[in-house]
Order: C-alpha cells, then structure tokens, then sequence
C-alpha cells in the first residue's frame, strides 16, 4: 500500500471530521439545534462511520489491522464490560461521581451503536492505525491521534478540561489497543467507552 494513498485518506478524514464536529457544534448553538440535536448528531456519527469503514477499505490494509476482527468474541465483549467499569471506577476514585439516569438503557444503546461505535472505529482503529504506517511508530501513533482526539473535543465542549480529559482517554484506549493489538480489538473498546459514556 502506497504512503501516498494512506496520507490523503487521512488528512481528509479528519479534515471531514473536525468540519463536520464544527458544523454540528455551530448548529447547537442555535434555536433549531437545540430542538433537532440529537438527530444530527446522530446523523453526524453515522456519516462518520461511513466515511471512515469506506476509507478503510480503500487503504487495503487489512480489517483485523483496524481492531476489526470477531475472534475471541464473547471475551472482547467481557473485556470490554471490565473496562468500561475500571474506568468508571477510576473516575469515582478522583471524585466524580457517575451519574445513574432514568434513561440509562437507552443512553447506554446510544453510546455503544452510535457515538463509541464511530469515535473508536474512527480514532483508534482508522486513524491511529494510518499515522502509525505514514511514520512507522505505534507509540508516536497513539499519542498523535490521543492529541487530536484531545482537540476534537474543543469544538464540541470550548473547555480546555475536555480536551485534557479527552486526551488521557485517548491514550488509555489508544495504547490498550496497541499493547494488546491481537486480543483488545475495536468491540472491547467500544463496549468500554459506552460503559464508561453513560456514567
């Protein structure tokens, strides 16, 4: 696979990425997003995805590269679960409490099909898998896209505590997946991130 090709899919799909996240931020900020914002972000995730499963395929690199793969299933599924409430835990230890909805069930089905599904297939499968062929380092590859990750959540919060926050995240997940590439793939990390999403 050509450098070149794995170069420009990247830097289009996170020029797609931070443009759309923007739009979508500006959109809330209006009359007409507040009554229509879970629609469109809902709707931003899923082109999201989209783009990104679409630019996966045209990089050939292999799926399982990706952390897409269905080996082992029931245990990602199971690894996932115990993530998602260590990381839970982590956040109790430093004082935050999680919050228990009336609507939890819907909030955690909303987390793992659209926003974890499509941030993790985004960030730590397509894009941190992309900078790390362009410069040959898995490590400089986690903390790259952990960075971006980081900034995304600018857009979407202007607090500078989510792009921190965003960023330890980031790199957690980014560097599960790269130390234990051939057993942590992209379902364990979803199913944590909704986990950890909905508290």
């Amino acid at each position: 696979m050509k450098k070149s090709r794995i170069i420009v899919l990247s830097v289009f799909n996170l020029i797609m990425y931070f443009l759309v996240i923007y739009m979508v931020s500006s959109i809330y900020k209006t009359d007409f997003g507040e009554s229509h914002g879970v629609l469109i972000q809902n709707l931003t995730y899923i082109i999201l995805v989209a783009i990104g499963l679409i630019s996966m395929k045209l990089t050939k690199i292999p799926m399982r590269s990706y952390g897409i793969f269905f080996e082992n299933f029931v245990r990602q599924i199971l690894v996932g679960i115990i993530l998602g409430i260590v990381l839970v835990l982590i956040c109790c230890i430093f004082g935050m409490r999680p919050v228990i909805r009336s609507n939890i069930i819907y909030v955690f089905f909303m987390q793992l099909f659209v926003i974890a599904l499509s941030e993790e297939i985004f960030w730590r499968g397509f894009i941190q898998e992309c900078i790390g062929k362009i410069l040959n380092s898995e490590i400089v590859a986690v903390l790259l896209s952990a960075f971006l990750f980081g900034i995304v959540h600018f857009f979407v919060s202007g607090n500078i505590a989510q792009v921190i926050s965003g960023f330890i995240f980031g790199f957690i997940m980014g560097e599960l997946r790269r130390e234990f590439k051939d057993s942590v793939g992209l379902i364990s990390l979803i199913i944590g991130y909704a986990i950890f999403n909905t508290f």
